[in-house]
C-alpha cells in the first residue's frame, strides 16, 4: 500500500525507497524455526499414533497450531514491512511504517525544524551489507536504510536547495 504524498508548491521528490532487505531476515528465521518445530511434532504424532493416542493427538494439534502461526505471522510481517518506506523531498522527510492490522504510522520532519542528519552503521554486518540508520536530531529515526551515507548526503543537498 503506497500512501499519497501531497507535494506543496515548489517541492520536488528526491528519493522514495523501501527499507533494506535485511528487515526480512529475522522474520524469515522465526518462520523457519516454527516450521521445523511444527514438522517435527507432526512426525512425532505419526510415530506415536499406535502407541499412545493422546500424545499423538496432542502433538498433531500443537504442530498444526505452530504451522498455522508460522505461515500467518510470516505473511503479516513481510507484507507489513513491504509497505514501509521513506520519502525525501526538497522540504521534508516522511517515513511510513505499517504493521498489518496492528499499527500504521506516518512520521514527518520538515527541514525547517532540523539542521543536520546523522547516518550511522553499527557493527560488522551493517558495514558488510551497507545498511544503517538515519537520525534527524532525534526527531525522527529511520532504521534499515540502504546506503545511509548517500541518503544523508541527498538530505544535506536538499536542505541546501531551500
Amino acid at each position: 500500500m503506497r500512501y499519497d504524498v501531497a507535494l506543496t508548491k515548489g517541492e520536488r521528490l528526491i528519493r522514495m525507497r523501501s527499507e533494506h532487505w535485511m528487515v526480512y531476515v529475522l522474520p524469515f528465521f522465526i518462520y523457519i524455526l516454527l516450521t521445523i518445530s511444527g514438522v517435527f511434532l507432526l512426525i512425532v504424532a505419526g510415530y506415536t499414533v499406535g502407541r499412545s493416542d493422546w500424545i499423538a493427538t496432542f502433538a498433531f494439534m500443537i504442530s498444526l497450531i505452530l504451522l498455522l502461526a508460522a505461515c500467518h505471522s510470516f505473511f503479516f510481517v513481510v507484507l507489513g514491512q513491504a509497505t514501509s518506506y521513506y520519502v525525501i523531498t526538497t522540504h521534508r522527510v516522511i517515513h511510513f511504517k505499517n504493521i498489518i492490522i496492528l499499527r500504521e504510522e506516518m512520521s514527518e520532519v520538515s527541514f525547517e525544524k532540523i539542521k543536520t542528519v546523522e547516518a550511522c552503521k553499527r557493527g560488522f554486518l551493517q558495514y558488510l551489507l551497507n545498511y544503517g540508520s538515519l537520525n534527524f536530531e532525534n526527531k525522527l529515526i529511520i532504521e534499515y536504510v540502504g546506503h545511509p551515507h548517500a541518503v544523508a548526503r541527498d538530505v544535506h543537498q536538499a536542505m541546501g536547495l531551500r
